[in-house]
């Protein structure tokens, strides 16, 4: 999980730069929010989980 933000960090501000950090930010939040409803299915279990904790 961080190596993947010592990766993407660096690659995002270079995104930012060409293209804008609103662009950017809102291709970063649909990008995530992709991920969460394809895994969406198993999300109340993991909820249940961490509230449980």
């Amino acid at each position: 999980m961080y190596l993947t933000g010592v990766v993407a960090s660096p690659w995002l501000g270079k995104m930012a730069d060409a293209f804008g950090r609103g662009r950017v930010l809102i291709a970063s939040l649909l990008l995530m929010l992709s991920i969460v409803l394809t895994t969406s299915y198993s999300l109340p279990v993991i909820i249940a989980g961490i509230v449980r904790a």
